[in-house]
């Protein structure tokens, strides 16, 4: 049997960043690559180095040991992404064609039909606010958030990097006052995803315009102000400064 996988169709690659591939395929990558059966082999080819695989080693679970493998990679040459296409072909060559093919995945069709518009999202987020700062689980979300280029890597090592959960999830809902229209599709299919239905149900409440007109005037970042006029987030715990939130929340 002949995989579409060939090393040799290299000079295709240059049209488009592989980059762009693995990110257009962060999920199913995060999710389905065997880092213990090719971490050996990326040793041994000079993809990985003794003090990366020191810190993915040091993860705990089998998604974050991938996420932080394909997070090394970013950047990487094309002759290293080949090296782990290599590595993985053997047992699992659908993912060397992920990293090496011609095709990049398009948004889900189910995430285009969303019937949620951003001013929705956008009063829902501040009814239910509490709530949602509480129950959001980022690490549950922030990969398919992440491969649609909602988020950036800075902001998800930015967010990850929160002392608690709480600081995650106000400084992520914070951040989508600078995000496209799309973003808000993305967070409730991200959350669906995720198995957080219920948050994501809330997100997609019916509106009423009157409704609309008084949140388009505050919005959600008059929440995320109060917190820090409140003291929130404390700036002496050098985790998270009070330019840093500004910076996202305006």
């Amino acid at each position: 049997m002949q995989h579409r996988y060939n090393m040799a169709d290299s000079n295709t690659l240059a049209m488009e960043p592989m980059d762009c591939r693995v990110r257009s395929n962060f999920v199913l990558l995060v999710n389905e690559i065997d880092y213990d059966s090719v971490k050996d082999q990326l040793f041994q080819d000079g993809i990985l180095t003794d003090k990366q695989i020191e810190i993915i080693d040091s993860k705990q679970t089998r998604h974050e040991k991938n996420r932080k493998l394909l997070y090394f990679m970013r950047g990487s040459p094309k002759e290293k992404y080949e090296g782990l296409a290599r590595a993985l072909h053997q047992y699992q060559a659908h993912l060397a064609e992920c990293i090496v093919g011609s095709e990049q995945n398009d948004p889900d069709d189910k995430i285009k039909e969303l019937s949620v518009t951003p001013d929705m999202c956008v009063c829902n987020m501040k009814d239910h606010f509490d709530h949602l700062v509480k129950h959001i689980h980022v690490d549950e979300i922030q990969d398919l958030l992440y491969q649609h280029e909602v988020l950036s890597y800075e902001e998800v090592e930015f967010l990850m990097h929160q002392p608690t959960p709480a600081h995650q999830n106000k400084l992520l809902l914070g951040m989508f006052k600078s995000k496209p229209n799309t973003a808000y599709k993305l967070l409730v299919a991200a959350l669906r995803q995720g198995g957080q239905e219920h948050l994501a149900d809330m997100l997609c409440e019916p509106v009423m315009e009157d409704r609309l007109q008084r949140h388009r005037e505050t919005g959600i970042h008059w929440e995320l102000r109060k917190c820090l006029q409140q003291g929130f987030f404390p700036e002496e715990d050098g985790v998270v400064s009070f330019t840093e939130i500004m910076s996202h929340i305006g």
